[in-house]
């Protein structure tokens, strides 16, 4: 019975998701952390500056083994993965935590099972959709910021995204897969992505549906099919993205979207060329000198 009700687990009352134990940074966790830091230091100055071998030795084992001691202290929340609720602040207890470098660090080891959690305060107080995107805001934020330092926390905070809707983080996360950049490649992921971003209608919609018109030009999971990416391209094109106007005209100017049309292939182009596209440009140059 206690296995079972160990592997259901903790789950989150608003939106059903896993829970983890963290540690708060508030004043009791910052003074414990304080307090183990002057303990490390006094037990190794008593143990190095010893004056008589009696005294000061024993000085010195009994902080550091205050320091073990205090090790079991610190203050931990629960909270959920997803939506990021958290227990209320009466219900934060005193527990055992694995050692670690800093005051701050999840720790996955003792946690109660089959224990709801309730909203937080934050989230009680605000409108759901005001709050959902107070989150996008942070998790985008967030992906930004590990873009370049560490690749699995920016794969973290957009796959949150893709929890919350983010039409970014889908297509992000299709464009890793995709490129294979801090995830293993998958083309079938990565289209999945960009699908379920160009059926959201959102400001974004054009860069899933370029990406789309891209896996299926170089048949990359579906089956090579000049004809459907020219349709991607063209609906990515009249959302005023350049390079969906570039390959729209170059599509329209050598037929492989089904039909050939010369003088909306270079309309496009030359709109793909005032976007800054400069084979955009190129291609209008000796388009002018083979009509001349």
């Amino acid at each position: 019975m206690e296995a079972q009700e160990k592997d259901k687990g903790v789950r989150c009352l608003s939106c059903g998701g896993d829970t983890n134990w963290v540690l708060p940074l508030d004043f009791e966790n910052i003074a414990i952390f304080l307090l183990r830091f002057i303990l490390f230091l006094g037990g190794v100055g008593v143990l190095f500056l010893q004056v008589s071998a009696g005294v000061s030795l024993l000085g010195g084992f009994f902080l550091i083994g205050a320091l073990g001691l205090s090790g079991k202290l610190h203050k931990t929340r629960l909270l959920c993965k997803s939506c990021g609720a958290s227990v209320t602040d009466r219900k934060l207890q005193w527990t055992h935590c694995r050692p670690s470098f800093g005051p701050i660090k999840s720790i996955p080891c003792l946690r109660r099972n089959n224990v709801p959690v309730a909203r937080g305060v934050l989230a009680r107080l605000m409108p759901s959709g005001l709050m959902t995107k107070f989150r996008i805001f942070y998790h985008r934020i967030m992906a930004d910021a590990n873009e370049e330092h560490s690749e699995a926390r920016a794969i973290r905070h957009l796959k949150e995204l893709e929890v919350l809707g983010s039409e970014q983080g889908l297509i992000e996360l299709g464009a890793r897969y995709s490129d294979g950049k801090g995830v293993k490649e998958d083309h079938e992921k990565a289209y999945r992505y960009f699908e379920k971003a160009a059926s959201k209608n959102g400001k974004l919609r054009m860069y899933a549906e370029y990406n789309l018109g891209t896996m299926h030009l170089e048949g990359l999971f579906v089956p090579q099919d000049s004809a459907k990416a020219g349709e991607f391209f063209e609906k990515a094109a009249q959302k005023g993205y350049p390079p969906a106007q570039y390959n729209c005209g170059l599509a329209l100017i050598d037929g492989w979207m089904g039909y050939e049309d010369y003088e909306a292939g270079v309309q496009w182009m030359e709109k793909a060329a005032a976007g800054g596209i400069t084979e955009a440009q190129e291609a209008l140059e000796r388009l002018e000198k083979f009509n001349q």
